[in-house]
């Protein structure tokens, strides 16, 4: 149930982007990215699946038994590689330290497309990693939004101390 080709998915388990204009929000028909900018932001996932890959980079490149990614690979994603207003960035990875003398450091990746945003989380300290997805998106980031996001990563990560 992944791919970045929207033909190759099961049409019934897409679901419709939003945009989120003049508060009003407009449906968009599922669209692929054209290929030059397919691998920043057109896989189209499910919880399920991604949650695969981001078990992979806590088990340092294994998944269920099996060696996806060497060990130096992984290293190299996750090696910062450049700093901005957001956080620290890897190949394909974020970190965000909040209060580093506590340990408490978010590791994983986060986009957001027209229509959807995703949000795949880890904290290596608890070794427990959160992921979820909304189908909208709006034009610019907002404080009230990048709140909400915060706070439901720290429902879910409280939510999964009881599993």
């Amino acid at each position: 149930d992944t791919s970045f080709r929207v033909e190759e998915l099961d049409e019934e388990k897409l679901v419709t982007p939003y945009l989120y204009f003049m508060r009003i929000y407009i449906p968009l028909p599922n669209y692929e990215m054209i290929s030059a900018n397919a691998a920043a932001g057109g896989l189209r996932t499910n919880v399920v699946d991604l949650s695969k890959y981001l078990i992979m980079h806590i088990n340092r490149g294994e998944y269920n038994g099996v060696r996806i990614l060497n060990e130096e690979s992984v290293d190299l994603i996750h090696t910062i590689q450049y700093l901005d207003n957001y956080g620290r960035f890897g190949l394909g990875w974020q970190v965000w330290n909040f209060d580093e003398s506590r340990g408490n450091r978010l590791e994983g990746h986060t986009g957001e497309v027209p229509g959807g945003a995703s949000f795949m989380y880890y904290r290596e300290y608890e070794k427990t990693g959160v992921i979820y997805f909304v189908n909208q998106f709006t034009s610019k980031l907002k404080l009230v939004e990048l709140f909400s996001s915060l706070s439901i990563s720290q429902i879910l990560f409280e939510k999964a101390k009881e599993f």
